[in-house]
């Protein structure tokens, strides 16, 4: 993967072909914004469960995205898929491999029961470290 779209506020869960057909929508147009294939992205979502999503606001909200690598932009990140926790979960290391700074970051989320009694965790790592697939 070289990029995820989350989004926050329905998880995308017990939704059935729908909620597949708007996960496939959601990839597609993140690779489009990106200018990437979309097996490249991968697609999480978060909130109430068993509901089908309002297509819209995402398709909007991807149609507004600007990439940033500043602290600002993970805590932005971390912020928007809370829900319903009261604490972020986040944290990046820098280490040098092979003379190089290597990046590797990972925000969570995860707390109490959201509608219907049911609950999703969510958990990120990236970094932009020059290693294949197979040793990650």
């Amino acid at each position: 993967m070289q990029a995820l779209i989350v989004n926050s506020g329905n998880a995308n869960a017990c939704t059935g072909k729908q909620g597949l057909a708007d996960a496939i929508e959601m990839q597609q147009l993140a690779a489009n914004k990106l200018g990437i294939d979309p097996i490249l992205v991968g697609v999480a979502s978060t909130g109430v469960i068993g509901e089908i999503m309002k297509m819209e606001p995402v398709r909007s909200g991807i149609n507004k995205i600007e990439l940033g690598d500043s602290l600002e932009n993970a805590i932005d990140f971390s912020q928007a898929i809370m829900t319903t926790d009261t604490v972020m979960k986040n944290t990046t290391y820098s280490t040098t491999i092979d003379g190089y700074e290597v990046i590797i970051s990972g925000s969570a989320k995860g707390s109490g029961m959201i509608e219907p009694n049911m609950a999703t965790m969510l958990g990120f790592i990236t970094t932009d470290a020059n290693i294949d697939s197979e040793n990650l």
